[in-house]
């Protein structure tokens, strides 16, 4: 398995390019905020999600071992994580994707179906 990087216009030269401001889970969605190497904010909305998880970069290496060494955001539609999650007897994992985004201090995964990035409003 291998993480392919995902079309975005958050700019990462490495995989510890951005920073994560916060991470939050709204109404079945998982929300990230962060900023990226040339100082813009960006809001990650995965929505229809199945599981999140926050691990410090540290302790992520497996899931970094798999990473191209530039991107903002990566995603598969095989991993163990996956699979162990039901995928092959759960039906709607089928069309659900694994997702990483590597921050400096921290790496955030979420199994979801879809998700966006915008500019956040707030700020």
């Amino acid at each position: 398995m291998g993480f392919s990087p995902v079309p975005s216009p958050i700019s990462a030269s490495w995989y510890r390019s951005c920073e994560l401001t916060s991470v939050r889970y709204e109404s079945g969605s998982v929300v990230i905020d962060l900023q990226d190497e040339d100082g813009r904010r960006w809001r990650l909305t995965f929505t229809r999600t199945q599981a999140s998880r926050v691990t410090t970069e540290e302790c992520a290496v497996e899931t970094i071992a798999q990473l191209p060494k530039s991107g903002g955001l990566f995603a598969t539609d095989e991993s163990e994580w996956l699979d162990r999650l039901g995928k092959g007897q759960v039906h709607f994992l089928e069309k659900s994707r694994h997702f990483v985004l590597p921050c400096y201090d921290e790496v955030v995964e979420v199994v979801a179906l879809d998700f966006s990035v915008e500019v956040p409003h707030d700020g």
